[in-house]
């Protein structure tokens, strides 16, 4: 089909229709250059508990290109195939998980960070991601600034007095740390 809205016709007309034939196409529309597809696809398979595509929906996880509500959509999706029913906090530790991977790209380990609410958030300082881009690290060291757990001061000053780093991550740090003390 050539446009993404024929596409999202074709997913909600197949899961309606229950037509197991239509069923192997679903690989191909997780991996669709669309969102909307893959949101949808992944509906699909969630919602019919379709285990067959666990292994396609496990890599998009990868995919650093992935937006928001795909992310959650396949963390999401995960979930439905391992229990009935999915809990929020079932979800926080799937996202948490993905946070603590190695290899997870520092793009994904942000927006994880930022599915995640306030309450959540607050992780002890050890357990926040090492991220290499600077530009992540930036934004992680605010978050880190944000958070109200006692070690989040000792790991800001080791990066804010480590001439190692970059100058604007310093500054990241600095901005949270009372230089005073």
């Amino acid at each position: 089909l050539a446009s993404p809205r024929q596409r999202q016709g074709f997913i909600e007309a197949a899961e309606q229709s229950g037509n197991a034939d239509l069923r192997a196409r679903l690989p191909a529309l997780l991996t669709d250059a669309d969102p909307t597809v893959r949101l949808l696809a992944l509906k699909w398979a969630a919602d019919e508990r379709i285990e067959a595509v666990r292994g396609e929906v496990e890599k998009l996880l990868g995919d650093s290109s992935l937006t928001p509500a795909v992310f959650y959509g396949a963390l999401t999706t995960l979930g439905r195939l391992d229990s009935e029913e999915v809990k929020e906090s079932e979800l926080v530790g799937r996202l948490k998980e993905q946070i603590a991977k190695p290899g997870v790209p520092d793009r994904l380990k942000r927006m994880a960070l930022e599915i995640m609410t306030e309450r959540e958030r607050n992780l002890p300082a050890r357990e926040l991601p090492q991220m290499e881009d600077p530009v992540f690290r930036e934004w992680q060291l605010r978050v880190l600034g944000t958070l109200q757990e006692k070690g989040r001061l000792d790991a800001l000053r080791a990066v804010a007095w480590n001439d190692r780093e970059p100058p604007a991550v310093r500054a990241a740090a600095l901005a949270y740390v009372d230089v005073t003390t």
